[in-house]
């Protein structure tokens, strides 16, 4: 390395943790080390590679689970995630039932990096599930959604008490009201 160098003293050990990375593009950089002793000898050690990374991963969540969304069985919440780290598994998924934690029988699935992830969610009755999307790179970056998704197990119920007007014989040949 050619420099530039940022000064540090000490005699046998240092530690340097305000390094300016802001104008440096997001992957692997390199850092030395020069050292000079009193009697002006130099000496430099490196490189050793570090990793930059300035965002958080993208994510995004399946445009199906905007606003009021209903359900009344299992079903699966999908979107994106993208990010230059994101590692093996980036997606975790948590819920919880009417608030209290609900358990999420498997953990989502992302087969190909950079792409579509997706995850079942069991349910436990009728009730409101919050879940929660957390997306994660390989630095602790992260980026967070929230969806809310109403259960409803309930059957509908409805009785028809009257129908006018009738005719003879159970017949209509007009407008009829339902009641």
């Amino acid at each position: 390395g050619t420099g530039p160098w940022d000064g540090l003293t000490g005699t046998t050990s240092w530690f340097k943790n305000d390094v300016d990375t802001s104008a440096k593009p997001e992957g692997t950089q390199n850092v030395w080390i020069l050292i000079t002793d009193y009697a002006d000898n130099t000496l430099v050690v490196g490189p050793t590679a570090f990793q930059v990374d300035h965002f958080a991963p993208s994510l995004s969540v399946d445009a199906a689970f905007d606003g009021a969304v209903y359900k009344n069985a299992e079903f699966t919440i999908t979107g994106t995630v993208s990010d230059a780290h994101l590692g093996a598994d980036p997606i975790t998924v948590t819920a919880t039932k009417d608030g209290v934690a609900h358990t999420i029988s498997a953990g989502a699935t992302y087969p190909v990096p950079g792409s579509t992830w997706s995850q079942v969610v069991n349910i436990d009755g009728t009730g409101s599930y919050e879940l929660t999307i957390t997306a994660l790179d390989d630095y602790s970056r992260s980026s967070v959604e929230k969806r809310t998704v109403t259960v409803d197990q309930t059957d509908p119920t409805s009785e028809i008490t009257g129908v006018s007007p009738v005719v003879t014989g159970g017949k209509v040949n007009s407008d009829i009201t339902i009641t």
